[in-house]
């Protein structure tokens, strides 16, 4: 009912079998890319950009081919000529008739954008830096261990590191063990101690030494 539908937050469109849009709810006007005396009655084509419109009829004619759901993003102006990305769910709705589910996406879009060009400049600097890094979780006792230190794996090391310790990244994932084995014995009780309360209080993990 139409109490249903003004709750909603999409965007929604009615479209007939010619793709005509026919009839629609918005949330907020601002989130139109046209007034609705601008689009309603007219085909896509008429009130999209050409790009938009095209998309918008192939997914027109998919659905009344094949009766399935679809959906397909696409970029467009708002009423306030603001960019914005939308994602459009187009479903079947009756005897030649069509209705667009439109949520705009552009919030996660700009997100995902700002998430790969954050992860693209951890791994420059991970490449780049002079120190070797490497990020441990313990995941259990080892009865194995001579140092009486719990069981640990490797959920990171950057190639420094391994230049450093002189063992290929195999060595150290297959073996976490492997580094406690390179310290050289006159600075392996530090080590150890470093480590110790790393483990028990949480607390920030530095130490010098050397490696054999």
């Amino acid at each position: 009912n139409r109490a249903l539908l003004t709750s909603i937050p999409d965007l929604m469109f009615r479209f007939d079998a010619e793709g005509r849009i026919t009839d629609f709810q918005a949330p907020d006007l601002r989130q139109l890319h046209r007034p609705p005396e601008v689009f309603l009655g007219h085909l896509v084509e008429e009130v999209l950009p050409p790009e938009v419109a095209r998309l918008t009829r192939n997914r027109l004619q998919e659905v009344a081919a094949t009766g399935l759901p679809t959906r397909y993003e696409y970029d467009l102006p708002d009423a306030q000529s603001r960019d914005r990305r939308f994602e459009s769910r187009l479903v079947p709705s009756g005897e030649g008739e069509f209705l667009a589910i439109v949520r705009d996406v552009s919030d996660r879009e700009t997100a995902l954008r700002a998430l790969k060009e954050s992860q693209s400049l951890y791994e420059d600097l991970m490449a780049s830096t002079l120190a070797g890094i490497y990020r441990l979780r313990e995941v259990g006792p080892d009865a194995t261990s001579p140092w009486g230190l719990p069981r640990y794996r490797f959920e990171f090391l950057n190639d420094r590191f391994c230049e450093l310790t002189g063992l290929p990244r195999e060595t150290h994932l297959a073996d976490p063990n492997a580094l406690q084995r390179l310290i050289h014995p006159e600075d392996r009780s530090g080590w150890l101690a470093r480590n110790q309360i790393a483990v028990a209080e949480g607390a920030p993990f530095a130490w010098d030494g050397r490696l054999v």
